[in-house]
């Protein structure tokens, strides 16, 4: 299983980090180097090029890294059967 981190405007270095101690045998992977796509379930994502997340036939979850979720709703071709969920962190505002 693998995370996918895919977003222009953050840096994925931290969120990295946190994922390998939540979750240490599950692959990071940093857009555009997706590696085997069909191994991705979880997709980090802010402001990700539209038609991207729909290139993974086995996502399970879409979170949402930023304050809202009109940068990942707004891809026409985000997969519509997958959830989309905003991460709620003390950084974020409401």
């Amino acid at each position: 299983m693998t995370i996918l981190f895919c977003s222009d405007s953050e840096s994925p270095e931290p969120w990295r980090l946190v994922c390998a101690r939540a979750f240490p045998d599950m692959a990071f992977r940093v857009w555009p180097d997706t590696g085997a796509k069909d191994a991705i379930r979880y997709a980090l994502a802010w402001r990700q090029p539209p038609g991207s997340l729909a290139q993974l036939p086995n996502l399970k979850a879409i979170l949402v890294l930023g304050a809202g979720v009109d940068s990942v709703l707004g891809d026409p071709q985000l997969p519509g059967d997958v959830p989309v969920i905003r991460l709620v962190d003390a950084g974020l505002p409401g």
